[in-house]
């Protein structure tokens, strides 16, 4: 039997929810090959604190909550709900902290502190679900999802919830019922987790071997940028072999049919990590490179000020490879801004899931800080 995958994604709480005014931070956790976003509460999640000196210590706890400091995080959490008793934020806090340092039974009785003082608390309902589903007692993560689903029957989480503990328990039709709920309210509501929606469809699709139905599901969920796990990524989704095709570059003609297998290989090489297929890599940089070097359609400007990362070859690969795919994609050949722009995207996106294997660029952090801040395009346009 195959091992599954889990992606369970939890605490994406939707605006509408009574009582929460902030979205929710999200960690990722990665155990016995589970992906689990699990959420931390923000201050204005319930109703806070009137003192002062709990507000402080929670403060404190958050800042080495982000340090990764487990231990003085939950020392002062702790010193914080012994100001406040009431200070719910806290307990769903320290419930997070636990369970990232496999203390899963107190994470499991700060939960439940959180939920008995406010019984709608969306936050440690899911929260309270990852611990059940990582303590593998599946029914009471079904419950704590049924709970959600009762307070807010408008909010995905829980049927998404529903559905990837009932994958996890190889009930793929109820997975599959609760998966495609969710994934219709993403789509109803233009949710910025549809990608999320789409990969858990295509992952019960996956395990229940109707493998045409997965790649459907899946390749959407590649559309909108989730990253698969490798290992389906490769069974689904194989590297296109540029060797194996007989390609021929020497007329213009050459080079407009090959157009379509240009953007299927810029693809790959952005999506497939770094570390894996590297002599499959190789082989498709140099049809790339041929390609790019040689079209007669449009041009590549190679600047210094706007690619200030020469040394890193596979992220200049990957600029040109940007550049291309927009240039091809749009028709919009001669707009050598929208070239440019779309070519640093792709090297920032590239450099974020590969920079173990690339090493630290501050060059381009310093370009992924720009477009967080909303100043890349104004860089551009300032250096072309």
């Amino acid at each position: 039997m195959q091992k599954r995958q889990n992606i369970l994604i939890l605490g994406f709480l939707m605006l509408s929810s009574a009582g929460f005014s902030q979205p929710p931070a999200k960690e990722t956790l990665d155990s016995d090959e589970k992906t689990t976003l699990v959420t931390i509460s923000e201050t204005k999640m319930y109703a806070g604190t009137t003192s002062p000196k709990a507000q402080n210590f929670f403060s404190q706890a958050q800042e080495y909550d982000r340090k990764n400091d487990l231990e003085n995080a939950k020392k002062y959490y702790l010193k914080a709900i012994e100001e406040d008793e009431s200070y719910i934020e806290a307990y769903d806090n320290i419930g997070l902290v636990y369970r990232r340092l496999g203390d899963f039974d107190k994470a499991e009785s700060y939960y439940l502190q959180s939920i008995k003082m406010y019984p709608e608390g969306l936050m440690a309902h899911q929260n309270l679900a990852v611990v059940y589903s990582l303590k593998q007692e599946y029914p009471k993560a079904i419950k704590s999802y049924d709970n959600i689903i009762a307070i807010n029957p408008e909010d995905p989480e829980g049927y998404f919830g529903k559905a990837n503990t009932y994958l996890q328990m190889g009930e793929f039709e109820k997975a599959l019922k609760n998966g495609k709920k969710a994934l219709d309210i993403y789509q109803l509501t233009n949710s910025p987790h549809l990608a999320d929606g789409y990969y858990l469809v295509g992952l019960i699709y996956y395990y229940k071997n109707e493998k045409d139905q997965a790649i459907t599901f899946l390749q959407e969920a590649k559309n909108l940028g989730a990253q698969l796990h490798p290992q389906i990524d490769q069974e689904l989704f194989p590297a296109p072999k540029a060797q194996e095709k007989d390609f021929t570059l020497e007329s213009p003609e050459d080079y407009a049919k090959y157009e379509e297998d240009m953007i299927k290989l810029i693809n790959w090489l952005e999506n497939t990590p770094l570390t894996e297929a590297p002599e499959q890599r190789k082989a498709v940089n140099a049809f790339v490179i041929q390609w790019i070097t040689g079209t007669p359609t449009f041009s590549i400007e190679i600047k210094q000020e706007i690619i200030p990362y020469m040394d890193c070859a596979e992220c200049l690969m990957i600029f040109m490879g940007g550049w291309t795919k927009y240039a091809l994609e749009s028709k919009d050949y001669e707009n050598k801004f929208q070239g440019n722009l779309a070519g640093t995207e792709s090297v920032i996106s590239f450099y974020q899931s590969n920079k173990k294997a690339i090493g630290k660029n501050k060059e381009i952090e310093k370009l992924a800080k720009l477009k967080e801040k909303g100043q890349l395009e104004a860089f551009i346009r300032s250096n072309m």
